[in-house]
């Protein structure tokens, strides 16, 4: 699990303006994505997977240094929950969403010793979302959304079925052992539906 906060409409206008103060001496040494971004959607400069970005993303503001104290509060008691629970996390710094409507709260499940571009479910709290549907429809409790990809979330069910199940991690062993956990997770034995 690695988990961030982005703020919310309080306190996200003031990290803006930090991490555009911050990227402003940059301009014309980033990617031409970053170079749109900082416009746009400031956030996603820290979303930058290129290499020549790498070096800034790292000494960018962190969002969790510019939260308002309601945020910080939210924040401390999400850890605080996680830990409680013995739930394994590592805060990302770099983790954004960059819709407006997520708030406070984003993460991703990635599969251990893979990184973020391998994360099989990402999201976050969309209350921005729900404000907006709130206006127009009815009444909505603030809520968390996730997105995932079926291909990734099997690829690591397969990559990590031994350990899962207590057999051996190694998957690159024999053809017996591969035959062995592709049997178990063949799209047949699923009667057609898909995780």
């Amino acid at each position: 699990l690695a988990i961030n906060s982005i703020g919310d409409s309080e306190c996200r206008p003031n990290y803006h303006k930090h991490l555009k103060k911050y990227y402003q001496s940059l301009l014309g040494k980033l990617c031409e994505d970053c170079e749109r971004r900082f416009e746009r959607n400031p956030l996603r400069l820290l979303d930058c997977k290129r290499k020549t970005c790498q070096p800034y993303v790292e000494q960018a503001p962190r969002s969790v240094d510019y939260l308002c104290s309601a945020c910080r509060d939210h924040w401390a008691m999400m850890l605080g929950h996680l830990d409680n629970l013995d739930i394994p996390y590592k805060i990302d710094h770099r983790l954004v969403r960059g819709l407006d409507y997520y708030s406070r709260t984003v993460f991703e499940i990635q599969p251990p010793n893979e990184g973020s571009q391998s994360a099989i479910v990402g999201g976050g709290r969309y209350d921005g979302l729900i404000q907006e549907l709130k206006k127009k429809f009815f009444d909505l409790k603030p809520d968390i959304a996730s997105r995932q990809s079926s291909a990734s979330v099997l690829e690591a069910v397969i990559k990590n079925l031994p350990e899962l199940i207590g057999g051996s991690a190694d998957l690159s062993g024999s053809n017996n052992t591969k035959t062995q956990y592709s049997e178990i997770i063949k799209p047949s034995n699923f009667n057609g539906n898909y995780i």
